[in-house]
């Protein structure tokens, strides 16, 4: 008698539970680790699940078999699974929250996904098999219909195999792809309708003479062709520089010269570019960095701004490459990837894959499938998402910016730093890991004294540019002498004029978007505040909108105070919008531009705003963090800190090191080709030591400082955090569980624990949060601990008034 065949499988649910079901022996043939297989939940759910393993084992529970095996190939690599475990153990998730991150909407559909049909399907309805076709016809009548509906309507237990077929062939899409407004964009671009010789093209632009507005267009496509060594090009970009319309074009078209083409993405230049001519200091990094990955140790790039960190990567990726590998290049934001895209593309071609979480379901969808089935070297470039990809026979991994916040996820699970999973996956991978930064985080500069990591230093900019001279205006004496100009010091405005004179261009840092982040009474004090936070809203001048930065709440502004009557509002605080107004009246011939999370967020918002600026249509870039991260632009001569304060006094241990770290990036965006840059910093407190450490460039005499004070009041690099946020919606029933749950790590860590305490914000999204963190030292076990705060989690849980309290852990939470 044949045994039994049982599989553990990964669902994609916050559940520590493990799911085990029976193998049928017909599929028994057909499964192996990593499959995605349908399985049942409860009595009317769906779910696609992982296979995690197959065993032998009877549960004790009579288990339920799984409906059917959806691919032909396992679509996670055992690599992946590994470090799946690695990520939920050290982070204190499930499994099934890292692979809700991991994989895209399209390989989890369950019981509840609705599925719409796709407008732009042209396929003939005939090639159809008869269940597709029973699907769109009913999508017809219905709109939209989920896994019951369609299971009725094939008279299937799973119909989930014939939805993937659809889903495949672009047929039908997920509704929450049109949710979530991820439906991909397409561009249209123009191509010769064949290869042309000389001689023929020749003879066309002679027929056209009489079509002047036709000639425009080829001539314009051809130099473009020329300029970008591809053979396709946008179509707006042709239109725009032939100044003609689209009529002229599709008459062109007509005639069989040109031709359109409509794709997802850019297309990629043919010819590689030539090889990187380094400078000698940069010469010397390099083999530094090839010494440190032969002592098998992580090498951290400690480069200034400008000093061509960038061409390193590209040459250790180019190494990789030749050696038929992968590589993974991972930076810290979305907006970091179009500049990269672009350079990379100049020297891969179409071996570069971008992957974030901006592009659409199937965009995601075909990435994955890309890396899961070819076996090319390529370049995968992404934020941190990109890390949770199949990436198998990887040949270097490069962190950008690794001293960036971004890396961090906070909510939701799992609560991962991409730089530090990184180096574990390296070690799995058994490939070097660099990282790179002009301000690297204690961490890292840390682990570089310690002989952990290997660091090479690159302390000049490329080609002998200067850094930038750094001055500070003293904003305490302006406003006493009322010289202000809005939010600008009369220094800060007369470089600003003095820049646009000699046709350069400015970029402005203030880190808070909107007009103004509190709208006052004069007669009361008081400000309107969210209804599910307690948080003030922020007035956005553009939508005319009040909004919470937290949860996204929105309502129309009062005339009046809505406490008392008044009619006297006042603004306190200035933001991003506020900036550009104010700037606007006092240069109203300057074109200006703002770079936030509002004005970007739109597909392509970035790009665009980005073009422009390095094109010259605008002068002044103003922004947030996002000015301040890796950019580079050849004529930016001045750069403006507008308020520094507002980065030096925020209640965080790494306000300090974060304040240095921005001051320094954003001050490296000045001057990185031929003439040295200048910056100016305003602040309350010109002599704040931060300030005059950025004014020195003296990133050392600031981590020295920054380590000596944490080690003093035990904070990483010496110490470890793990942050625990209690969640409920009573405040009373809140204290009373999370003082039970501190008691009990008191007898056993007693002063390592801070809290429990309310943050600054006690109220999000309709819950009271009240925090403990726990200091552990390094010599205690981590996983000992993290094992006893989830059954202290599971006691507190088992006490009726507590059931409700939600726990979150975050390791290594900031």
């Amino acid at each position: 008698m044949q045994q039994s065949l049982f599989t553990d499988v990964i669902l994609p649910l916050a559940t520590p539970l493990p799911f085990t079901y029976l193998v049928p022996q017909q599929l028994q043939n057909k499964i192996a680790v990593g499959h995605r297989i349908v399985v049942p939940l409860g009595k009317r759910k769906l779910y696609t699940g992982i296979v995690h393993s197959l065993h032998t084992n009877q549960p004790q529970y009579p288990s339920k078999e799984i409906i059917d095996v959806l691919d032909h190939q396992p679509i996670v690599s055992p690599t992946q699974l590994k470090f799946w475990e690695w990520l939920s153990n050290y982070y204190m998730c499930t499994i099934g929250d890292v692979m809700n991150a991991a994989l895209p909407a399209s390989l989890k559909i369950e019981s509840e996904s609705n599925i719409m049909l796709n407008p732009s399907f042209t396929e003939d309805w005939n090639t159809l098999s008869d269940q597709e076709f029973l699907i769109l016809e009913a999508l017809e009548v219905q709109h939209q219909i989920n896994m019951l509906d369609a299971a009725k309507i094939l008279e299937l237990q799973n119909p989930m195999r014939v939805i993937q077929k659809l889903l495949d062939k672009n047929a039908v899409f997920l509704a929450e792809e049109l949710k979530t407004q991820l439906k991909p964009k397409t561009h249209t671009y123009l191509k010769l309708i064949k290869d042309f010789t000389e001689k023929e093209l020749v003879g066309i632009l002679d027929e056209l003479q009489k079509s002047p507005k036709q000639q425009q267009i080829l001539l314009a496509f051809l130099d473009l062709k020329s300029t970008q060594q591809t053979d396709q090009i946008l179509e707006k970009e042709v239109l725009q520089l032939a100044d003609a319309a689209k009529t002229s074009l599709k008459s062109l078209i007509k005639k069989n010269v040109l031709t359109q083409e409509d794709q997802l993405s850019a297309p990629l230049k043919t010819k590689p570019a030539k090889q990187i001519e380094l400078s000698k200091s940069q010469e010397l990094t390099l083999r530094n960095i090839h010494a440190g990955f032969a002592e098998n140790k992580p090498v951290l790039l400690h480069g200034v701004t400008s000093s061509g960190k960038t061409e390193i990567y590209i040459c250790l990726i180019q190494e990789a490459l030749k050696r038929h590998n992968r590589a993974l290049y991972l930076v810290p934001e979305i907006s970091l990837t179009t500049q990269l895209t672009n350079r990379l593309q100049l020297h891969f071609g179409n071996q570069v894959v971008v992957y974030h979480s901006r592009l659409s379901h199937r965009e995601r969808l075909a990435v994955y499938k890309r890396l899961l089935t070819e076996n090319e070297p390529l370049i995968l470039l992404g934020a941190r998402s990109a890390l949770l990809l199949p990436l198998e026979n990887l040949g270097i991994i490069v962190i950008d910016e690794e001293h960036d916040s971004s890396f961090k996820q906070q909510d939701p699970a799992p609560r991962y730093n991409a730089r530090d999973a990184a180096l574990f996956l390296a070690k799995l991978n058994n490939c070097p890991i660099l990282l790179g930064s002009a301000t690297p985080s204690a961490e890292s500069y840390y682990n570089g004294l310690v002989n952990k990591f290997k660091t090479v230093q690159l302390t000049e900019r490329f080609g002998g540019v200067k850094m930038p001279v750094i001055d500070v205006v003293d904003v305490r004496k302006e406003t006493l002498w009322k010289s202000m100009h809005g939010h600008f010091s009369p220094q800060l405005l007369g470089a600003i004029e003095e820049t646009l004179k000699n046709n350069k261009k400015v970029i402005l840092f203030q880190n808070r978007r909107g007009y103004t982040p509190v709208v006052q009474c004069t007669s009361c004090g008081h400000t309107q505040e969210c209804v599910q936070c307690d948080i003030s809203l922020t007035y956005h001048k553009f939508s005319n909108l009040l909004k919470c930065h937290y949860c996204g709440f929105s309502t129309k502004p009062s005339p009046k105070c809505p406490q008392c009557g008044n009619h006297e509002l006042k603004e306190v605080g200035f933001g991003t919008e506020k900036l550009e107004e104010e700037l606007q009246t006092l240069l109203p011939e300057s074109k200006i531009a703002r770079l936030d999370l509002d004005s970007t967020r739109k597909k392509n918002a970035f790009e665009n705003i980005i073009t422009k600026f390095e094109k010259g249509d605008v002068d002044i870039l103003i922004g947030t963090q996002m000015v301040t991260k890796g950019l580079d632009f050849t004529d930016v001569l001045l750069v403006g800190i507008v308020s520094a304060d507002s980065l030096l006094y925020y209640p965080d241990f790494r306000a300090q090191e974060r304040a240095y770290q921005l001051m320094e990036q954003v001050a490296g965006r000045a001057g990185r080709r031929n003439e040295q840059g200048k910056v100016l910093i305003q602040s309350f407190k010109p002599d704040h030591h931060i300030i005059k450490q950025v004014l020195a460039h003296s990133y050392e005499e600031m981590i020295k400082q920054q380590l000596a004070e944490r080690k003093i009041f035990h904070y990483p690099p010496h110490t470890k955090l793990i942050h625990i946020d209690f969640r409920h919606k009573e405040m009373p029933t809140l204290d009373a569980a999370s003082e039970y749950f501190a008691s009990s790590l008191r007898k056993q860590f007693g002063d390592m624990i801070l809290g429990p305490e309310y943050p600054p914000s006690k109220r999000l999204k309709g819950y009271y949060h009240k925090s403990i963190l726990l200091k552990l030292e390094k010599t205690k076990s981590a996983s000992r601990v993290k094992t006893h705060l989830l059954q202290l989690q599971h006691h507190m849980n088992q006490h009726p008034p507590f059931k409700s309290v939600r726990c979150v852990f975050n390791v290594d939470p900031y």
